[in-house]
Parts: structure tokens; sequence; C-alpha cells
């Protein structure tokens, strides 16, 4: 079988040849680039400085020379951020920080520090509907995010693997915990408040728009589409 044909048996409830195997494809396949840095010289690969793609993850590209030895199966594509946006980190108090394309800033330790955590939610103070809706929140359909998009997955296509298109976001709610604060959300979550609702409503807005134009772009060359969300506490 080849990679794609491996994939869409799986997906489709039939036994493949053998199971599957994604690195690096999304962000809940990817790995750390700690684990990355460490697996290349183990795998007799050339030593190199990984390439960080998940910023609060610290996930590393993985490189064609890993999938070849590993035998992966997908190759995932994933949207550029929007022309109003640039990755910028500072340093402050022993702190690595950066504002996301959403507004919400997160940080890490800047000595041994893994990944990055929830530090400000731009969405904390919200007292009314209208103060989510003036919000300045990110194009998700500009035409930028689709650059070179469609020749990754045709790329992808030709050598014979399933391909796996990545959205804008987390999920819904993990993204309303994020903007909102997690105390305050889950506050507006018991006490039925409208601002709760009117956030989760406006990310879903954007998610649609953004896979409206993303799959009439490129949806004939997508096997798999990823959206995933998160929603837990202690109890």
């Amino acid at each position: 079988m080849t990679p794609r044909e491996r994939v869409l048996a799986a997906i489709g409830h039939r036994e493949p040849d053998r199971v599957p195997f994604d690195l690096g494809s999304t962000p809940v396949t990817g790995i750390h680039r700690v684990a990355y840095a460490k697996l290349r010289p183990a795998m007799g690969l050339p030593d190199r400085e990984p390439c960080i793609y998940h910023q609060m993850q610290q996930l590393a590209v993985v490189e064609d020379d890993v999938h070849q030895a590993l035998g992966t199966d997908v190759r995932g594509v994933r949207p550029l951020p929007p022309p109003n946006w640039e990755l910028r980190i500072t340093e402050h108090e022993g702190f690595l920080a950066y504002a996301d394309e959403w507004g919400i800033v997160r940080r890490m330790p800047s000595d041994g520090g893994l990944y990055y955590d929830l530090w400000k939610s731009p969405l904390a103070d919200a007292r009314s509907l209208a103060d989510v809706e003036r919000y300045p929140w990110p194009s998700p359909d500009h035409p930028s995010r689709f650059i070179g998009l469609r020749e990754a997955l045709e790329q992808a296509r030709k050598a014979g693997y399933a391909t796996i298109l990545g959205g804008i976001s987390s999920g819904m709610m993990e993204m309303g915990e994020a903007l909102r604060g997690f105390g305050a959300f889950f506050e507006d979550i018991a006490g039925s408040s409208p601002i709760a609702e009117a956030i989760v409503e406006k990310i879903l807005e954007l998610k649609m728009a953004y896979w409206s134009a993303a799959l009439a772009e490129a949806g004939d060359l997508v096997d798999m589409v990823m959206e995933g969300d998160d929603l837990g506490g202690q109890t």
C-alpha cells in the first residue's frame, strides 16, 4: 500500500497492511524541539537546530529525512498567519513572551523553559457583548493565508502521502479559555453569561469563514482536516 492508501483504508474502517504512522502533521501529533533535537542524532541523521512551527508547544518541523527514515504516511499543511501579524518574542524578568495573532499573550521561563503558558487574556475585562464585538479579531480568510497551500498539498499528493489541512486555531472552548482567562470563562459558563456565548459564537464564525475559503482553495487535495478542542478541570 502507498501511504495514502494505508491511511484511507484505516479511516474507512478497512484493515491496512500496517498501522498508519504520523509525526508532526498536526499540533497533537507533533514532537517537542528538545526531543526532536535528540531524535536526529539517535537515528544517525545530521544534527540540526530545530525549526519551530508551533510556538506555544515548541513543536519542531519534522524534516524530510526524518519522515523517510521513520516511514511516515501523512503530510500536514497549515495556513499562514494574517499579514498584519508577525511573531515578536520579548524577554523580561526571566521570561520570554509573545502575543499571538488573537492577542493572547503567553510566556515561558527564559532559562530551561519548555513551552509557553497563558499569561494575559485580552478579553479578561470584557463586560458586555459590545466589548466582544469590537475586539480586533484576526482575518480568517485573507488570501495571504493560502499562499503556497495548494502547491504543498499537490506535492504531498503526488508523492503518495495522505494530506491533512490545519485550521486557524484550537477549538472554541479552548480559545474561549485563553481569550477570556480560565477563571472568568468557567464563571461565565457556570453563570450562563452571554459573554462566553458571544466569544464562542465569534470563534465559530471565524472558523467557518476560514474553512469555506480554505476548502474552496484546495479541498480537492485534502484527505483530512484538523479541528480539536479541550475543556476540562481537576474534577
